[in-house]
Order: structure tokens, then sequence, then C-alpha cells
């Protein structure tokens, strides 16, 4: 069954347009606390389950690498390329030959079809500032074929049919079919829509919403003078420096939509292309900037300062970094990491983590079921951070690269070696967060040290997430979710949660007007605001491996995307387990930009440029982008 089913605690009406309403309920297995069960092991065990790593011995490498598509038109270009420096007072250099590979990792496949795909920066070994005069700007090298007049011969050889003219009559026929046709396919749409919809809010409406409880920022500005916080700040560096925190980073289900429909993977962007291609107005003058470095690569190298300069080389040498992606991603990450010698980081304490993308699926009429939609045209969809959460709780999905870059898989569960190695904590961050860019972004001593103080002075939760607090209905969709308390959530011996516990809604789990009349209630009552998640969250290992190890507990939801229905599993949905506290701390003002499309261009730049300028990046940039390519 696509959609689950539904019991007396948490019910999900069945989709089935050729049904006659298809919402009957479908007898099916349930937790104690009624998550759907269907959907959720049919990922594991169906059509849609993760493909699993095998063990790398001394075969061939390339058996373990999945294909992936062509280089987006905004990525960086090939991996072995270098950064540089780049005055918008002066040319660029030339581009040469790209460093070869090393063993294991095939070398970077030609140059991609668009223009914008070809590497901008040069292959010294060290960065360097371009002095040649020129105008602003990027430059670009090569050029373009001169186009091609037809001749004679062609014509002859190939003339051209004159279209054909049809009568009034038939043209009118042809006009109403095509209306009606239009209009059946509109029809349908709708109602899948709200069958969806529905689908989504059945568990949302059941439940008893009130305004969360939120730790102010504030709060922790005025803590961070106190002798308690130096306490507290001495412990997060104590756990940095003996590799009890870990960060994870989720890469493979963000990615930019771009004017044109087309959806770029943003790891992989250059940020100073991206502006350039959806905003050139707004590129800067007069100011140097590095360019040739991904978005990820920037965060990879920004959190190795970081770390390097809280605890020094020791304490970075026990980081453990878990990289969740996506197949489509896996080829260029893994060249991209091995190129640059992970940016500075520990080889072995890299784990990577990669999801499958599928299709979804659409109705067939003749079979009267949805079926997979593998036809032309059909696109494959990433299952959501959710899904990557769940991967981490499952043996065989993590692997590690040896010295030749080859896969090997753990033997154990991600979550289970971390545990292993003395991680107590790990800090989840997505790409698309443009506070990675920034100094102490990746690590926040003292907010992380003040997380650590409130769980211990009230809820002992087992997640903390960020959020943002907006006063318009329209800003909380730009984030995608909302964070509340739900009054009518009790423990396992019947007493009632603590009011400082949240849950977290995808916009999906709101979309009944039953549901917006209550949304805007909760927001009437505490003053006219909304607050929203930031996809950043700090969880406990033990507490996360306890919730993940039963599979129904991540509730899946629809998306109708085109053409088809497809699946989406997001990390929200664990903080409505009942297996799980959740505190919610108020970030600081200013941290709450996301990428989320052309108009975070304004956003992106100041953050870029600022990253630019600090000498102990560009310093890294050099020594781990330039000088690694180079050998």
């Amino acid at each position: 069954a696509l959609v689950p089913s539904l019991s007396s605690e948490r019910r999900r009406p069945s989709v089935e347009p050729g049904g006659g309403g298809g919402l009957d309920p479908v007898p099916e297995t349930r937790t104690s606390a009624g998550r759907p069960v269907a959907v959720v092991q049919a990922l594991r065990t169906g059509s849609l389950s993760s493909r699993r790593l095998q063990r790398s011995t001394t075969d061939d490498p390339a058996r373990h690498r999945a294909p992936v598509d062509g280089p987006s038109p905004l990525q960086p270009g090939s991996p072995s390329g270098t950064a540089r420096v780049r005055s918008t007072s002066g040319g660029g250099g030339t581009p040469t030959t790209p460093a070869a590979a090393p063993a294991g990792v095939p070398p970077a496949g030609p140059g991609s079809p668009s223009r914008l795909a070809q590497p901008r920066w040069n292959t010294n070994a060290t960065a360097r500032v371009s002095a040649a005069s020129g105008g602003a700007g990027i430059d670009r090298g090569g050029s373009l074929p001169s186009p091609v007049s037809p001749v004679a011969a062609d014509k002859a050889a190939h003339p051209v049919t004159p279209p054909r003219v049809l009568r009034p009559q038939a043209r009118a026929q042809l006009v109403e079919t095509l209306a009606a046709q239009r209009e059946a396919k509109s029809t349908s749409a709708g109602l899948l829509t709200m069958y969806i919809n529905r689908t989504n809010a059945a568990w949302a409406e059941k439940q008893v919403w009130e305004p969360p409880s939120v730790v102010r920022s504030v709060e922790a500005r005025t803590w961070a003078s106190t002798e308690s916080a130096e306490v507290y700040r001495s412990d997060v560096l104590r756990k940095l420096r003996n590799g009890a925190l870990a960060v994870q980073l989720l890469a493979g289900a963000d990615y930019l939509p771009l004017p044109s429909g087309e959806r770029v993977p943003l790891w992989s962007c250059d940020p100073w292309r991206l502006v350039e291609a959806l905003r050139p107005g707004i590129m800067p003058h007069g100011a140097e900037r590095i360019e040739g470095v991904g978005l990820g690569g920037r965060v990879l190298c920004n959190l190795v300062q970081q770390v390097t300069e809280l605890v020094g080389a020791a304490g970075l040498s026990k980081l453990r970094v878990v990289l969740s992606l996506n197949a489509d991603q896996e080829l260029d990450m893994l060249q991209e990491l091995a190129q640059h010698n992970f940016y500075g980081l520990s080889r072995s304490n890299v784990v990577l983590v990669v999801a499958e993308r599928h299709p979804g699926f659409r109705w067939d009429a003749a079979e009267r079921a949805f079926v997979r939609d593998d036809g032309p045209g059909a696109a494959n969809h990433a299952q959501g951070t959710g899904f990557s959460m769940a991967q981490m709780a499952w043996p065989g999905e993590a692997f590690v690269l040896d010295e030749d870059c080859r896969k090997v898989a753990l033997p154990a569960s991600a979550l289970e070696a971390l545990d292993a190695a003395g991680v107590e904590w790990v800090v989840t961050r997505r790409c698309r967060d443009l506070s990675l860019l920034a100094p102490g972004g990746v690590l926040d001593v003292t907010a992380l040290a003040h997380r650590l103080f409130t769980r211990h002075q009230a809820v002992r939760a087992g997640v903390i997430m960020d959020v943002a607090c907006v006063d318009s209905p329209v800003v909380a969709r730009q984030y995608g979710s909302v964070v509340l308390h739900q009054a009518n959530r009790i423990n396992a011996d019947g007493s009632p949660k603590l009011a400082g516990q949240v849950s977290e809604l995808q916009l999906a789990d709101l979309s009944s007007p039953a549901l917006q009349e209550r949304l805007e209630a909760v927001r009437a009552k505490d003053g006219g605001r909304l607050v929203v998640g930031l996809g950043r969250y700090l969880y406990h290992v033990k507490a996360l491996r306890s919730l993940l190890s039963d599979v129904r507990t991540v509730a899946p939801r629809l998306c109708l995307r085109r053409r088809s229905v497809s699946l989406s599993l997001e990390f929200a949905e664990l903080t409505q387990s009942d297996g799980v506290a959740v505190l919610a701390a108020e970030a600081r003002p200013g941290e709450a930009g996301l990428l989320a499309g052309p108009d975070s261009m304004e956003t992106l730049v100041p953050v870029v440029m600022q990253q630019d300028a600090d000498a102990g990046f560009r310093e890294l940039v050099v020594e781990q982008v330039n000088q690694t390519a180079a050998h």
C-alpha cells in the first residue's frame, strides 16, 4: 500500500482515486504510538529499499560506485581543479590540465555541456591574485562555435513539408478535445492533492496544539557572562578534544530550484557562480574572492579551521564527521574528498551514508493501482533527511574510504560505530544553512554550552533543535516547518509531558483548513508570533539509537511532484515520537539564513565575502585545495 493505514490513535486515509473515494482504512500492524508501518518497511525491503554496501576487497573499486548524472552547470567543475583568489579588477589565470586523480578514483569526466561547467580556476600549486588587467567579473575561457549556415544541398536533400491546414470544423473539434483533456487532468490533480492533504494532516488534526516553550537567545547572552558558562564551555571543549562531539552534514536532500525549472545540488555549487548566474547585478566590485570551491568544500574548510583554532591539530585528528548524501552525488563527492585530502580531516573518521533516489508512483487506470513511475520523463527524488537518519541505524549502510580510496563498509550501523568510538553528541546541519559559512557557525562553543546547561536544568532532552521566531505566516512557509507544543502528549505512565517539550510539524502536516485555523489561534495566543525550525539539531547518540531501533518511528509523508506521488521522510518526524524529549532553543538574530532560491543571493553574498576575507580560511584553501590538487 502506498499510503499507511490508520489505527485508532494515528490514522491516515489511503489514496485510491479509482476506488470510490479511497478513504477506507486498511488494517496494518502498529506500534503503541500508532505509527504507520507499511510504507517505511517497504523502504527497507521493497522496491524502495536502500542499497546495501559491500565490504571492499581487492576487486575492481569501480564495482562499488553507482553511476551518476553529468555535472551540474553550476558546479565548480572537476574536483581535481584548484581554487583561485580572484580580484574583480584583474583578469584570471589560464586554465591548465587538471592533476591526476589518486589510485582507486577515476579521473573526472569530460567537460559538461554548459559553458558555466568549465573550470574557472587555474591549476597552479597555490592560489594567487590575478594581476592581469581586464574588466571586472569572471573570465570565460574558450570560444563558442560559429553558427553553421544551411546550404542549398541540405535543403534539396531534406525538403521541408508544408504544415497541414485543418478545416475550421476539425480545428474547433481539436481545440474542444484539448480543453476537455486539460480540464480532466486539472480536476484529477486537484482531487489527488485533496486526498494527499487529508492523509498528511490526519494525525495532526487529532492533537491539541499550544504555543511552544522556547529558550530565548537573550537568556543565552545573559548566561554567557556567568561562572556556570565557563564550566560548560570547558566541558564542550573537553568533549571536542576527546572526540565525544561529532558533526553530521545532511547534503543529499538540499537542491536549489532555478527559474528554468532545473534543480542543482547545493553541495557542489560554487557560490560565486551561483550569484553570477542568478543575480549578476549584485556581484561585488573591488574585492578579492575565492572561486572554484563548492559550498560543501567551504563548509568542511570552515569546520577544520574552527576545530584547529579551538583544540589544535590533536583534537582535529579525533573529530568524526558523517556525510549523508544521495547516490547521484556519490562519485563526485568521493573524488572531491580524495583529491583534496578530505580537507584536512582524518580519512578514517569521515563516515559516508548514501541514500538512493527513487521515482514516484503514478496511477495506472488499467491496474487500478499506483505503480512505480519508470516511464520516459520520470524523475528520481530524494527521500528526505528522515530517511538519512533512519539509515544511520541500519547496519551496512555506512562506509569509509581506505588508503586506495575504495569503499569499506562498516560492520555495524553508523550510530553504533559513533557510540563505540565514544561520541556522545552529534551536531547536525543541512547544506542549505548559510550559518555554516560564518565564523563559529558549525561549532559555536557558547551556544552548545548553553544548550547543554538548559538540558541539565530542565528537560533531559535527547534532541535540542534551533528555532527562529517570525511574525508572518508567509515567512514561516519559507522555512518549511512550524514548532508547537503537543498538549495532549503523555508519558508511558500516563503523566503529561513537560511543557518544555516541543514537536516540529512539516507544512504537509498543516495542509487542512482545520489545522490552518488552529495555527492562527496558536499564533494569536503567542502574540502574533510563530516558531519555525531551522534544520539544526543536536542529538544524543544513545537516545537516537534507542529511538531509531524501531523502523516504525519515522512516519512518511506524501508529496505530489508533477505527475507522480512520492514519499518524504524528514528529521522533524522524529520530534513527534513519544520515545524522545525535544527542547527548542532560539538561534541568535541574524543566524537564520537559508539558501532556498534565487532570492537568497542577497543574503549569500555578504556571508561568502566575509569568509573569503578571512586570512585563516584563505590559507587553508591554499593548503588543502590547491596543494593537494597539485599532488
